[in-house]
């Protein structure tokens, strides 16, 4: 009988554990859900065949990311991060802009990011894929965010892009 409640018990634990570290055990934690590289390399290739020029549209970041599917460069599930959140993608940019600018980002960490699988994710530090236009895809710890944030507001400010548009992209809170 004893085995038998420590065994519930340990269910139990287990099943509280897992509800309360959603960002650990999402889809990315049995496999490749989420690829920052896949969606990189489309808009690299978006860009190969439009002069230079990552997706663009008037209407905004999602428009111009529509461009990029409908064109076969990505899927949908290249531009969601783990959790299936929003990843951020920065217009108005192309090739010939600073190497180290990141055009595609996880707006909310996780652990290990989306290359970070099974229980290795729950020791995993807390952090963000991005993807830069002369790098590739990079994991920034959360610990560095702060960083890196304000380096690549002033990237996009020296790239041409106006210093409240460069905030908002990398603003926690939205403004209104």
């Amino acid at each position: 009988m004893v085995v038998f409640g420590s065994a519930v018990g340990v269910v139990l634990l287990s099943i509280v554990y897992v509800r309360a570290h959603p960002l650990v055990f999402n889809e990315c934690f049995f496999g490749h859900a989420h690829c920052m590289k896949s969606a990189g390399l489309g808009l690299e290739s978006y860009a190969a065949d439009h002069g230079g020029r990552f997706p663009f549209h008037t209407n905004g970041c999602a428009a111009a990311l529509a461009l990029a599917v409908a064109g076969g460069y990505c899927c949908d599930s290249e531009l969601t991060g783990p959790g299936y959140v929003t990843r951020v993608y920065v217009q108005g940019l192309s090739r010939a802009n600073d190497g180290q600018l990141a055009m595609l980002f996880d707006k909310v960490p996780t652990p290990g990011g989306d290359h970070c699988h099974f229980f290795q994710r729950m020791r995993a530090p807390l952090g963000r894929e991005v993807y830069t236009i002369g790098n590739g895809m990079r994991f920034i710890p959360q610990r560095e965010w702060s960083k890196f944030s304000i380096e690549q507001v002033n990237l996009l400010v020296a790239a041409g892009i106006r210093r409240r548009e460069a905030e908002d992209y990398y603003s926690e809170i939205p403004r209104r």
